[in-house]
């Protein structure tokens, strides 16, 4: 697996064990669980398309294909951000 493929992976897996949040998708919200499956399955279709973490972030995990609209997190003490500036955020922390 190359970095790219597992800066990826620990975002996904950053997603997944969000204790307490609530994912907001097209005014729906899932369970971080529903969410990462949700990405990784964007992802799996995008293909060769998605080649680094930053094109994950950008293309697949900051906001809806069909409607547009930014997904965002609802933090356990309420407050919401953008997907994509959490995972940004997380992407930082990534150590190999």
């Amino acid at each position: 697996m190359d970095v790219e493929t597992r800066k990826i992976e620990f975002l996904l897996k950053e997603v997944e064990q969000l204790k307490g949040a609530k994912f907001w998708r097209n005014g729906a919200s899932y369970s971080p669980r529903q969410a990462a499956e949700h990405l990784r399955s964007k992802w799996k279709r995008a293909g060769k398309q998605i080649r680094t973490s930053t094109q994950f972030i950008d293309n697949i995990a900051s906001k809806s294909s069909a409607s547009g609209k930014a997904y965002e997190i609802e933090l356990m003490d309420g407050t919401k951000v953008q997907t994509s500036a959490f995972l940004y955020g997380k992407l930082k922390e990534w150590k190999e």
